[in-house]
């Protein structure tokens, strides 16, 4: 997967999404984030944190890149968002083949 180079608005999705999601009423409820971590927008990481605290559904975030030198600030983008959903993980990808 690539984003061509670009980043993209990450955070305004998945406030979407959550927005969406908290006036769902089905039982079950998922949000899975395929990602690089990096956003453009102006929107704050601690905003989208804020906003799945305390949610009844789970937050998984993938990391769509290795994690390197250079993507590791943008992955803990990710680790960070699901770590705070009430039932949430981060999988990491070490290598193309994961």
């Amino acid at each position: 997967l690539s984003t061509g180079g670009s980043s993209s608005q990450i955070y305004p999705s998945t406030k979407q999404a959550i927005e969406w999601l908290s006036s769902n009423t089905s039982s079950r409820k998922i949000l899975i984030i395929l990602s690089d971590g990096d956003d453009n927008s102006d929107l704050r990481r601690e905003e989208i944190e804020a906003l799945v605290t305390d949610k009844s559904f789970s937050v998984f975030t993938i990391g769509t890149v290795a994690e390197n030198a250079e993507s590791k600030n943008m992955l803990i983008n990710l680790e960070m968002i699901s770590s705070k959903a009430k039932d949430g993980f981060y999988y990491r990808i070490y290598k193309p083949e994961d």
